[in-house]
């Protein structure tokens, strides 16, 4: 082999090299991080799995659940967004529902590239999911059935 052609070889080792550090470099820095949580849910007798884990789902992706973390975090200039329906969809973008490993269970993950931020959005999610599922059984007992208010509204 010629001195060239080494030096070609060499050079395209290099190259390679330095492509390959400079991607791994970028996809590990803009990787989005999981924070996981789980949920335990309450299933009444008669009632499907299927369809508590809906209802759970849409209280979680709910306006007033994600409205109240996105003011309670000031995500909208954290994120540097425009409004809070722009930090709703960020989140709803980021936030992965899917059943436990047991029966009753509700398995959250949210992604971010900040892991301290995914850790600290899961808690005030699920901080406020604990407010909401407490209004709804002061409101609608353990059944699942409006209380009566005593003619006050």
């Amino acid at each position: 082999m010629s001195r060239r052609s080494i030096l070609i070889i060499v050079w395209a080792v290099m190259l390679v090299g330095v492509i390959g550090v400079s991607d791994g470099g970028y996809r590990y820095f803009t990787k989005r991080k999981p924070a996981e949580g789980t949920f335990q849910l309450s299933i009444p007798e008669g009632v499907e799995l299927k369809e508590v884990l809906k209802l759970e789902e849409a209280l979680i992706e709910s306006d007033e659940l994600l409205k109240g973390v996105i003011n309670d975090l000031d995500l909208t200039s954290h994120w540097g967004h425009d409004s809070v329906e722009e930090s709703r969809a960020h989140m709803r973008k980021s936030l992965l529902l899917q059943p436990g490993g047991e029966k009753n269970k509700l398995r959250v993950i949210y992604l971010d590239r900040n892991q301290k931020m995914a850790l600290t959005i899961l808690k005030a999610i699920s901080d406020r999911y604990v407010e909401v599922k407490k209004q709804q059984h002061l409101l609608y007992g353990p059944a699942g059935r409006k209380r009566s208010t005593g003619g006050v509204r």
